[in-house]
């Protein structure tokens, strides 16, 4: 009888185990399925942005430019006032001319260059898509003369971010 109840003892201990590993079993082929990783609930999740992002201002590519370089344009006080200053493109249109012979680490928007901070971002851009673009202004570029440049840039999913954030400062040019 003694013999009998060690049995049946090492049985529900190993049933306890046995129980145990079939849950972990089941857990672990269905964590891909509800994870993170799963392709649609990572689509939802908002990019991670340096802070003074979400204190950008809005502006479109045209008007920072004539900001610069329009004919009746100050550009002195355009490069104290916006060089450094982040600024966010909403709902920019990609056309297939934005992505043909396009760099390695930047794309064009108009007349304004957006350099990534992350260059793979650029490959995944797809003609016909709207994206909301974040950036560092740095001012005329170097390369370019008739062109604006911003570094640090994010392509955003449109309404990805809540950009502008609260009490961001409203763009005026000044001229």
């Amino acid at each position: 009888m003694q013999k009998f109840k060690k049995i049946m003892h090492l049985l529900r201990r190993y049933k306890t185990v046995g129980v145990a590993l079939a849950l972990t079993a089941a857990f672990l082929l269905a964590a891909p399925l509800i994870s993170c990783s799963n392709e649609a609930f990572a689509a939802q999740v908002p990019p991670m942005l340096p802070a003074r992002y979400y204190s950008c201002q809005e502006v479109t590519p045209a008007d920072l430019y004539n900001a610069y370089l329009a004919p009746n344009a100050r550009r002195t006080y355009a490069e104290g006032q916006f060089n450094g200053e982040v600024f966010v493109f909403k709902n920019i249109r990609v056309v297939p001319a934005m992505l043909e012979k396009k760099p390695k680490d930047n794309i064009w928007i108009g007349q304004v260059i957006c350099y990534a901070v992350n260059p793979q971002d650029i490959s995944h851009l797809k003609a016909g898509e709207s994206y909301d673009i974040v950036g560092v202004n740095r001012g005329v570029s170097p390369e370019w003369r008739f062109s604006i440049y911003l570094t640090e840039c994010y392509f955003l999913p449109v309404g990805a971010a809540a950009l502008p954030g609260g009490d961001a400062p409203a763009f005026a040019s000044g001229y």
